[in-house]
């Protein structure tokens, strides 16, 4: 599974490492305030020759929830 997200840059592209579950992951991880989608890794294009230029798109649906930040985060832990 991988955590996708635009930015102004264009596409991010998060791969979780298996410590945390794919959802805290995107909550910390995405910015505060920013839409994410959990995806498959076959939805993401192996060809990353234009990979500045990608862009979600419509077929995703609605987003899987929007992420808090690493600070948001951390405090909810406790840390």
């Amino acid at each position: 599974m991988k955590i996708i997200y635009q930015t102004e840059e264009g596409l991010s592209i998060i791969t979780p490492t298996g410590e945390l579950s794919v959802a805290e992951v995107a909550r910390k991880d995405v910015p505060a305030g920013v839409n994410y989608w959990i995806v498959e890794d076959s939805e993401i294009p192996t060809d990353r020759t234009f990979r500045n230029a990608w862009e979600l798109g419509d077929s995703l649906g609605a987003p899987d929830g929007q992420g808090i930040g690493s600070d948001a985060w951390f405090a909810e832990q406790g840390e």
